[in-house]
């Protein structure tokens, strides 16, 4: 929204000149003078379907309407914005306009007029007041009156002489029924000289004026950018305008805000002299005197066209009470939020402004009602790359994923700045359409987004490595990551948002690293369908494992000069829809992730489900163990060795583990193409032909249709291990040289493989196994050395020995480190060692001995010999080193005498890896009872 004055601009101007020269600023910041009647556009646009953008087809179907989407201005091409599926938009009212030379005047014919609200209307757009622009009259303060509280402000709201009051009840009066949404100035931190306190009372002054001209109206708090109150380390307006309002009305907070350490955080300022003018840039700045734009009201609204019934509030739209009801004490019905430049801040920004109202006891709306990010490369206006700005292709990806990661915030309203360039803001050009009728990228996008994402419900942002949905402690997380940097972080390179779509699954995704990422896509669904950001069809391939293969482009936009290893935009964005699919179960234990493909990490839940049943006996001591054996505490067949001396869960399959039950899903799947288009001639991917079969018997097949690897074991962690993993798991020695395991097959977030890509790997309580595709397969995974990783080896040491079947010595060079094992300690006890290393893999499970044999205090008090190798932690349990069985297993108690230390979950805890779930001491790997 623009300056009101000359005097603001140029203050802004100079700010950005003395602090970053390189930056324009980023917000729409127009001086001029208030719209009149005389100035509303036409209706018709020329020639607006003739520009497109090169190789995308425009849609010949009806555009979707859905009052989630607006543009700023619609009235300004209100054939686009129709076509785009704007069902509002955002106008601006002066109050200046209207009583330019005193309270009792009143302009006829102001713009908006009552005849331009009427038609938009009759074209199914819906009309949003922001009222703003104090006359001279009644400016209080000196300087830029338009900015200024009003005199009397502090009467009642009803009381002649409050002349805001009265100004606001004869403006909804007059409105009524053509605009019962208001919002309430814009972006005080900007636009506002007066205290916190003024402004708590035109707030308070406004909704109750507000409501007495219009009883059905809403009244939507001011939009806020968050930027400002960030780079001066202060309080947010809206923390700052609540602790006001609460501290008049007598009402306690009611708790901390969630995360309430990230709220600080996110407040603190980063470490920059330019901090300022960056705000500014940023989405900030002066947009707010002058200009029409828009909002949208909170009011139940119809349903969707074509989407799913669901309940509306019919009664709280027609159960108004002649009597108006008392204001709540915060005086709103909705909050809006303003960001431009970086896609994420979409998500963020929301989410905190949630958190804060939460803490509040405040359940409102949130509106978006401006978004968008600039292009420097129009030909229009060349601009410098920098002053987060991006190319029109970016523009157009923001598009895509801005409005995601609103619906994953639970945004009510959405809407871009602007409908139409009109005049340049700050030499900068926001519009959709160009004042010539030609579409920017951005519109298309734009119009897919409404088209895709319309009528969705159930919609979350999930991205590399962390829980879906994320949990509050990842959120808190992304919150504070502004603490110390100019921009929220992407927390991990795939980003995405799910969301159903009537009986449909839509998943957006893109890419926020600088390299180019392939994702795998769990479905099972029988056909899908992928598209780019202008709904142009993508290839799409299915893998054996029912995973979609999709490389997602590198992001390339990093316009933040303060930090320019931020990415503010990501890549290219896709977006996949499988019809018949949002009921479908996920597979296991994450819908998406940049590991599925690779062997044993996508588990379907047939299979989970499954082998968790199988193990159910495990909570009473039937386990089934690594080798294909039956535990101590079974007996329905014989040991037919000693290992797998602790617990594990499950029934042995033939394999050793569970494995999904046969199924016959592939003769049951419906008829589909192998690939091919679908209805709207979009590229999609089926399973091949099939017969045809009913609709719930395919859900039921589906699940058994991609099975899980032919082995798979869920752990009391939760976790599962499946496939090669699994293989891997069991040659390795299984429960007791591993442990549970302690997360999924993952990225590592620390490390990456050969040219950056994401090195998989499943962490488990006493080792890490990575992935590395580009082995042979029988060493395609390997053990991590975490013993190397967190101790330097000891000094070399000569053998005292010959080698045999009790001592081994490796000498130092490419074969060893100079050291030992043996099954005798120095102090000549019988510790075992050697007979243990041996049995499971020697140095390839365990690697080279780091030291000799030592004594060390161990967390429980008992001193106890232990060496360490480069991937274990041998220990000696003198305690069950004595004559005699376990009597529940049969098992000689010497069983237990070495155990490995849990150096995967201290290597865990050390790093504190988020994705890791659950209490770690509810699963500490113990002999079973009783002991000697």
């Amino acid at each position: 929204m623009p300056n009101p004055t000359y005097h603001r601009l140029l203050r802004i101007l100079l700010l950005v000149v003395l602090l970053i020269p390189a930056y324009v600023l980023q917000l729409p910041a127009v001086a001029q003078a208030p719209p009149l009647d005389s100035t509303a556009p036409p209706a018709e646009v020329d020639a607006v379907e003739e520009a497109t953008v090169e190789g995308v087809e425009q849609p010949t179907t009806a555009p979707v309407r859905d009052p989630f989407f607006g543009i700023v201005q619609s009235i300004h091409d209100p054939e686009s914005a129709l076509a785009a599926g704007s069902t509002w938009e955002r106008l601006v009212v002066w109050w200046s306009a209207f009583q330019p030379n005193g309270p009792d005047e009143w302009q006829e014919g102001v713009w908006p007029t009552l005849a331009d609200v009427a038609a938009e209307q009759a074209r199914g757009i819906e009309v949003v007041g922001v009222v703003l622009h104090t006359p001279p009259w009644a400016a209080r303060n000196d300087g830029d009156p338009a900015v200024s509280p009003p005199h009397n402000l502090e009467l009642p709201f009803d009381d002649p002489q409050n002349y805001w009051g009265q100004f606001m009840m004869r403006l909804a009066r007059e409105y009524a029924g053509a605009i019962d949404t208001w919002i309430v100035w814009n972006e005080p931190e900007f636009c506002w000289t007066g205290t916190i306190e003024e402004y708590a009372q035109l707030q308070k002054v406004a909704y109750q004026a507000i409501k007495a001209g219009n009883p059905n109206a809403t009244v939507v708090l001011t939009g806020t950018t968050y930027w400002m109150d960030h780079e001066k380390g202060r309080p947010l307006v809206l923390e700052r305008l609540l602790a006001e309002l609460a501290k008049q009305a007598g009402i306690e907070r009611a708790s901390e805000a969630p995360g309430d350490g990230a709220l600080d955080a996110a407040s603190a300022p980063p470490n920059d002299e330019a901090s300022e003018a960056a705000a500014a840039t940023d989405g900030a700045v002066a947009k707010e005197a002058a200009e029409e734009q828009d909002v949208m009201p909170v009011r139940p609204e119809p349903p969707v066209e074509g989407a799913p019934e669901e309940g509306t509030d019919e009664e709280a739209a027609e159960d108004e009470d002649a009597s108006a009801p008392e204001p709540p004490w915060y005086y709103f019905d909705a909050v809006a939020v303003h960001q431009y430049g970086s896609s994420l801040n979409s998500y963020t920004v929301p989410v905190l402004y949630r958190r804060i109202l939460t803490s509040y006891g405040i359940d409102v709306p949130l509106w978006f009602p401006e978004s968008n990010m600039v292009p420097h490369d129009d030909p229009l206006k060349t601009l410098m790359r920098g002053g987060l700005r991006g190319t029109m292709e970016e523009q157009a990806a923001y598009m895509i994923q801005s409005v995601a990661l609103a619906r994953a915030a639970g945004v009510e309203r959405y809407s871009v700045y602007k409908m139409r360039d009109e005049e340049p803001e700050n030499d900068q050009y926001y519009g959709l359409v160009r004042n010539d009728g030609s579409p920017r990228p951005a519109y298309y996008a734009y119009q897919t987004a409404v088209r895709e994402m319309s009528g969705v419900r159930d919609a979350v942002y999930f991205w590399s490595d962390a829980a879906t949905p994320p949990t509050e402690d990842e959120i808190t997380a992304l919150l504070a990551s502004t603490a110390h940097r100019a921009q929220f972080v992407w927390p991990g390179a795939m980003n995405g948002v799910r969301m159903r779509r009537g009986n449909d699954r839509v998943t957006v995704l893109w890419n926020a690293s600088a390299a180019p990422l392939e994702v795998g896509v769990p479905s099972s669904a029988p056909v899908a369908t992928l598209m780019d950001k202008y709904g142009q069809p993508l290839p799409l391939t299915r893998g054996t494992d029912g995973a979609f293969r999709i490389t997602l482009a590198a992001a390339t936009n990093n316009t933040d000069a303060r930090d320019p290893s931020l990415i503010l935009v990501g890549g290219d964005p896709v977006i996949l829809v499988e019809p018949g699919a949002a009921n479908l179960p996920d597979p296991y234990p994450r819908p998406i992730d940049v590991c599925w493909g690779v062997p044993g990490a996508l588990v379907w839940p047939a299979a989970a489900q499954q082998a968790a049943s199988d193990d159910g006996a495990s909570q009473t001591g039937s386990t089934a163990v690594d080798d294909g054996h039956e535990a101590p505490g079974t007996d329905a067949r014989p040991l037919a060795s000693a290992v797998g001396a602790y617990p594990a869960p499950g029934e042995v399959a033939d394999g050793g583990y569970p494995a999904p039950p046969p199924t016959d899903a592939q003769q049951m799947m419906p008829a589909r193409p192998a690939s091919g288009t679908d209805e709207a001639g979009r590229a999609s991917a089926g399973l091949g032909a099939q017969p045809a079969m009913a609709a719930s018997a395919a859900v039921e097949a589906i699940d058994g249709a991609f099975a899980a690897p032919d082995r798979a074991w869920v752990a009391p962690t939760g976790y599962t291990v499946a496939g090669p993993w699994l293989d891997f798991f069991d040659a390795a020695g299984g429960v007791e040289v591993l442990g549970y395991p302690r997360s999924p097959v993952v990225a590592d977030p620390e490390q990456r493989g050969p040219g950056g890509q994401p090195q998989c790997v499943q962490y488990f309580q006493r080792m890490v196994l990575e992935w590395h595709p580009h082995n042979p397969p029988e060493h395609r995974i390997q053990r991590r050395l975490l013993g190397a990783m967190t101790d330097e080896a000891a000094p070399p040491t000569e053998p005292v020995a010959a080698d045999g079947p009790n001592y081994r010595y490796y000498p130092h060079g490419a074969q060893g480190l100079g050291h030992a094992v043996s099954n005798t300690a120095p102090d000549g006890t019988d510790i075992g060692f050697k007979t243990f290393f041996d049995r499971y893999g020697g140095e390839a499970t365990f690697g080279y001995p780091m030291e000799p044999p030592t004594q060390r205090t161990m967390a429980d008090g008992a001193t106890r010999w232990t060496q360490r190798f480069q991937a274990a932690l041998f220990e000696h349990h003198a305690e069950f080193d004595v004559d005699g069985t376990q009597p529940e297993s049969g098992l000689p108690w010497r069983t237990w005498r070495v155990q490995l230390g849990l150096l995967g979950d201290e290597y865990l805890k050390s790093r504190r890896l988020p994705f890791i779930v659950g209490d770690p001491a509810k699963h500490v790997l113990r002999p079973p009872e009783p002991t000697p």
